[in-house]
């Protein structure tokens, strides 16, 4: 279940994630989200924290391994940060 907006700056419940990003090109700007909710996330947890810089991307989707789905990952937080020499980082929470 998406919002259908971009109107905030985190999505920190368990049973959130980022179901877009609404980006602004400037360093004092941060990130608008589109947080979305899903009842069955209630028990996922972290599993990483991915630094994602300029060009870069990261996926969310089906982890198989011995040809079974075993999880699914999802984007469960974005935070823009900015170091002195504007350089911009994104950190990226995955929760399955």
């Amino acid at each position: 279940n998406c919002s259908g907006e971009f109107s905030e700056l985190s999505c920190p419940r368990k049973d959130q994630w980022v179901g877009g990003i609404e980006y602004i090109d400037h360093p004092r700007q941060p990130l608008i989200l589109q947080c979305c909710t899903f009842h069955g996330l209630r028990f996922s947890q972290e599993v990483g924290l991915t630094n994602v810089g300029p060009g870069e991307a990261i996926t969310g989707g089906e982890v198989i391994r011995d040809g079974r789905q075993i999880s699914f990952d999802v984007i469960a937080n974005v935070r823009k940060v900015v170091d002195v020499n504007t350089h911009m980082l994104v950190y990226i929470l995955m929760n399955p």
